[in-house]
């Protein structure tokens, strides 16, 4: 199966889901990416996966940028619950927004599926890490 933007798709039927070959992502600096795909063969509006693949792929960092104030809420939320649990052990001090990223780490396997419970848009996730702080960013690509 193909899916313009990202090539030919791989099957992963053990885990249910397709995956596709390192693709560039300009919103990762380029960085290839495997996109899992959930959901486009079964479902009755393929289109829609591939407008969220093909407006994902033109985003760049700009587009982080924008959410920073979301990704530093949560990390605030993470570290005071785990701080008033007394684990200070891999605690790093984030000033701001503006300083979120550079204690990000991005996958590198973006997730393309259709909110099954939600408003049913289809979604491609990122995940993220830092150290024990982990998460899901989503992009709505109505």
């Amino acid at each position: 199966m193909q899916i313009p933007g990202l090539g030919r798709l791989v099957e992963a039927a053990q885990l249910g889901w397709d995956q596709s070959e390192p693709v560039p992502v300009p919103v990762l600096g380029n960085a290839p990416c495997r996109f899992i795909v959930d959901g486009y063969v079964d479902d009755p509006a393929p289109e829609e996966f591939q407008a969220a693949i093909r407006t994902f792929l033109v985003l760049d960092r700009a587009a982080l940028i924008t959410v920073t104030p979301s990704i530093f809420a949560y990390y605030r939320d993470i570290t005071e619950d785990i701080l008033a649990s007394g684990d200070d052990d891999w605690y790093v001090e984030i000033e701001g927004p503006n300083d979120v990223l550079d204690h990000v780490r991005f996958g590198t396997e973006p997730m393309v599926a259709r909110d099954p419970r939600g408003d049913r848009h289809v979604y491609v996730s990122l995940t993220f890490s830092r150290r024990l702080l982990f998460g899901r960013l989503g992009f709505n690509m109505p």
